[in-house]
Parts: structure tokens; C-alpha cells; sequence
């Protein structure tokens, strides 16, 4: 995406935190997989919502993905919680039929359920810069692994100079996020939430749990033909 074509935004948004643990999630960094657990009401969809929102201002023509398996229960949680926090003047076109949300800058959300025969077909087809994962205990591992796959294969989202020099001003290193070609590309988001569980059985609780004796074992990232890796390990 050209900058002249669009120009950065990044609009102070009055934002208001229930809690510290609430902000240190919102500003916590883009390297990791950001994963909430907390009970109803505890603010994980605002957070993340919110996250979503600033890098979609932040970075012209970025693609987020939203996954929850239940279609109405996307629109009663995730959809009506960022709509709710995303201002109205930044909406270009809004779909929620098809399940979508175009901003002015060209920056887009897909919202994809799960529960339809051929909804693992349309989420295979998609490139994103990122996804966030509504209830993921909700999910296979086999479609939680697909999905995740799909985040950094979208490449045309405006990464402004500005942003790139702040960042390796501040963190004094280069900027991270490039493609072998040298192409500048946006952080990826890389966001879940449950509700609290703890039942270690659970391919959820074996992977990311810090109690979990499966997440410390070492794995090896699988390589492709390409030898690119795959996603898989």
C-alpha cells in the first residue's frame, strides 16, 4: 500500500482501564502470543478489542482476523464489544452479514465463525496480519493450528518510516518484523481468551499453562520444502 495514497493514523483514543493488569495486557508486546484467562465480565474482549483497534489505525490496510466457533455468540460478544470502541468516523463499510468491517484507511476485520461445514474452507483462504481467538478452549487443535498459520501472509499493510524509527529508537535494535525480500511488514497480533480452566488434559492448558509440564518440553519447528517453516512443530 502506497503512502500517498494513505497516510498513518494514530488518533488518542480517551480509553479508560478498569485495572493495571488490564493495561499491561493492551501494551504488552507484539513478539508473543498474548493469551487472557479470566471469568465473565473481566474485561479480556475489551482488551484485546482495543488492541485490535490500534494497530488497525496504526497501520493502513492491515487485516485482523476474529475467530469464535459460535456465529451468534461472535455477535453478542466480540462484534458488540468492538463496535462499541471503535469510533464511528473511522468506519468506511460494515457487513455483518458477511462478517466484516472496512475502515477509512483500508485497514479491515474479518469476524469467522467456526460452526458451518464450510467455514474451515473460507478461514484456510484468508491472509491476515493478524488473529485474535474468542473462547479458545472452544476450538480443535487442528483449527486453532490452521489458523494460526494464516497470520503474516498478508503483505500489503503500510508500515509508516516513523514507526519503524521509534521503535528501534526506543528498544535500540532493528526493526523485526521483515520479509526475506527486505519488505517492512506490521507486528503480528497474536491473541486468545478463555475463561479459567484448569483441567490438564486440555490441549489448551498443555501448551501455554505455565504449570503445564508439555509447554517446557522443547519443540522443534517443522520445515517446509521451501525450508521455510510451516507453523507446525
Amino acid at each position: 500500500m502506497s503512502a500517498e495514497l494513505v497516510a498513518p493514523q494514530r488518533p488518542e483514543i480517551a480509553w479508560e482501564w478498569a485495572s493495571k493488569k488490564q493495561w499491561l495486557a493492551y501494551t504488552a508486546p507484539a513478539e508473543r502470543v498474548l493469551f487472557l484467562v479470566g471469568g465473565m465480565n473481566a474485561g479480556k474482549t475489551l482488551v484485546h478489542c482495543r488492541k485490535i483497534i490500534d494497530f488497525l489505525l496504526r497501520f493502513p490496510g492491515y487485516r485482523q482476523l476474529i475467530i469464535r466457533k459460535i456465529g451468534s455468540q461472535m455477535r453478542d460478544t466480540v462484534m458488540t464489544t468492538f463496535y462499541a470502541e471503535l469510533p464511528k468516523q473511522y468506519i468506511a463499510k460494515r457487513d455483518d452479514r458477511e462478517g466484516f468491517c472496512e475502515l477509512i484507511n483500508g485497514s479491515r476485520v474479518k469476524f469467522q465463525h467456526l460452526d458451518k461445514p464450510d467455514s474451515m474452507g473460507a478461514l484456510l483462504s484468508l491472509e491476515v496480519n493478524g488473529i485474535y481467538i474468542n473462547e479458545a478452549v472452544e476450538l480443535e487443535p487442528k483449527a486453532f493450528d490452521a489458523a494460526m498459520r494464516r497470520v503474516g501472509r498478508w503483505t500489503k499493510a503500510y508500515v509508516a518510516p516513523s514507526i519503524v524509527a521509534e521503535y528501534e529508537t526506543e528498544h535500540g535494535k532493528a526493526w523485526p518484523w521483515k520479509l526475506p525480500t527486505g519488505q517492512v511488514m506490521p507486528p503480528p497480533l497474536r491473541l486468545l481468551d478463555s475463561n479459567p480452566g484448569e483441567d490438564e488434559k486440555h490441549w489448551l492448558y498443555q501448551r501455554f499453562y505455565e504449570s503445564s509440564t508439555e509447554r517446557h518440553k522443547k519443540h522443534i519447528p517443522e520445515l517446509g520444502p521451501d525450508r521455510k517453516p510451516t507453523g507446525r512443530m
